[in-house]
């Protein structure tokens, strides 16, 4: 039986992190020149709900950097290995402390992450003018994909329930 649970665990990772690399992949580039936005930070909370603390945020980072890796954007491939990794981590903690409920702030505290990391990554990059520019639609970003993945992660519970 824990076998099986090893096994579905890594399955469901490997399938999580193609996830989160499709979902970014299918992006729109930001005005400033300097990456993109995209769906992918839904299926990277989305790896908070569904998995266990241990792989989620490997599943989400590692899903993020292949994705920038691919699309060309590959000095940004170690921030989003950290940034949406981090991401996913504090959602998974915040929902632990909330004993497992899904919870819309735990999305929404770990999605300001993301505006942040990018920010701070793009200004020791020393894109300063780009940095600031990415700020309002990283963060659109990220608040559409915490709202998303929270809809999407009741859904998952809901029809669990139903089994």
């Amino acid at each position: 039986m824990k076998q099986d649970s090893k096994t579905r665990n890594l399955v469901l990772s490997g399938v999580m992190a193609a996830a989160v690399m499709l979902m970014t992949m299918v992006s729109l580039p930001l005005p400033s020149g300097a990456g993109y936005i995209h769906l992918g930070d839904a299926a990277v909370l989305l790896c908070a709900a569904l998995l266990p603390l241990s792989i989620a945020w490997a599943a989400a980072g590692l899903g993020a950097a292949l994705a920038d890796i691919i699309l060309g954007f590959t000095i940004y491939a170690p921030a989003s290995l950290v940034i949406k990794g981090l991401m996913c981590l504090i959602c998974c903690l915040l929902l632990k402390v909330l004993r497992g409920r899904l919870s819309v702030f735990a999305y929404l505290v770990a999605a300001l992450v993301v505006p942040l990391g990018y920010l701070l990554y793009e200004t020791v990059l020393g894109l300063g003018a780009a940095a600031v520019t990415n700020i309002p639609l990283n963060s659109l970003q990220a608040l559409a994909g915490a709202l998303l993945a929270f809809a999407a992660g009741l859904a998952l519970n809901k029809n669990r329930g139903a089994s």
